[in-house]
């Protein structure tokens, strides 16, 4: 099986794209690299699609697999899905079912992705000094 890896915040997971290695007729290893802004709404909802497994909350528990599924979800099932998910969420009623999956998703997402402050980049400055010689 096929695996990749992708850092979210810092914290590198493997997770396995979805291709067919058995179809490839002739292979190439592809390595891309994309920085995606994101806040913890987008990974909250790229971890609630997950929500129909089986064994999702058993899934939640493992920090890697919970992790694989955020990133499966992005890369895989794609941002317009997290969105559309994301969108889903915020317009859920109180009484819905599914808010206890909803509270168990944002606290992995808290736990696993903590929050970090925006980085801003500075120019660097030259500085030309002359030499003057009397």
């Amino acid at each position: 099986m096929n695996t990749a890896t992708a850092t979210v915040n810092g914290a590198t997971t493997e997770f396995t794209p979805c291709t067919r290695p058995g179809s490839m007729n002739t292979p190439v290893l592809a390595t891309v690299v994309v920085s995606v802004p994101m806040d913890h709404d987008d990974l909250v909802a790229a971890l609630f699609e997950w929500g129909n497994l089986d064994d999702s909350c058993t899934a939640l528990a493992d920090d890697d697999q919970a992790r694989s599924l955020v990133v499966e979800a992005v890369v895989n099932v794609g941002l317009s899905r997290v969105e559309a998910v994301r969108d889903d969420i915020e317009g859920m009623e109180a009484g819905d079912g599914r808010r206890a999956w909803l509270t168990l998703c944002r606290k992995r997402v808290t736990q696993l992705f903590p929050a970090t402050a925006p980085r801003i980049r500075r120019r660097q400055r030259t500085v030309a000094r002359e030499l003057v010689t009397a």
